[in-house]
């Protein structure tokens, strides 16, 4: 009898299913990829053969941690991938997850600037006063633009004093163990 990973090298819904089920339970789905690790590297590899058959991974590695802690095998998905993905196995479970999987899959179609010189940067200020304080995830979601794009903007505006970090997300408990993010505000009346 054939085992979960040949069936699933063949068997394209089993496939994506399992991916999908792992990106549930096990990714970080970050603000530019979807990374899937484990401590165990036999499961992390059992998962990667499975994408890796479909094309749907990049490269299978070992993630070191600071200080020597632990270490995690695993890997990240194509980027060009994600939209198919998402499309195949619908919305994550998880809202946080599902959200931060959706504005990845936005984030890769091609388009340039969807707004006028200067006009993010009067919006992220103009958020900021109305919403804030926010996370960069937070403003990043609300504009709808790439994260790279937005820590250009966050920059520039603290540089010239319009916006400054005014304490971390303490809020968020469910990463209470891990780094918690910034929050930006107004630094002046804008």
């Amino acid at each position: 009898m054939m085992g979960m990973l040949e069936k699933a090298k063949i068997n394209k819904p089993l496939a994506y299913a399992i991916l999908g089920q792992s990106i549930s339970d096990e990714a970080n789905i970050g603000v530019d990829s979807i990374k899937i690790c484990l401590v165990s590297k036999e499961e992390a590899k059992f998962l990667w053969d499975i994408g890796n058959a479909w094309g749907l991974v990049n490269v299978f590695r070992r993630f070191n941690y600071p200080e020597g802690k632990y270490r995690e095998w695993g890997f990240t998905i194509k980027a060009e991938k994600r939209k198919e993905i998402y499309k195949t196995i619908g919305p994550m479970p998880n809202l946080d997850k599902d959200v931060a999987f959706r504005h990845l899959v936005k984030r890769n179609i091609k388009g340039g600037n969807k707004r006028a010189h200067g006009q993010t940067k009067n919006e992220i200020i103009r958020i900021l006063r109305d919403k804030g304080p926010l996370t960069a995830r937070s403003i990043m979601y609300e504009l709808d633009i790439g994260y790279g794009a937005l820590k250009t903007h966050l920059k520039e505006l603290s540089l010239r004093k319009n916006i400054k970090i005014i304490g971390k997300n303490t809020a968020d408990f469910r990463h209470s163990h891990r780094r918690q993010a910034n929050l930006w505000g107004i630094n002046i009346k804008v």
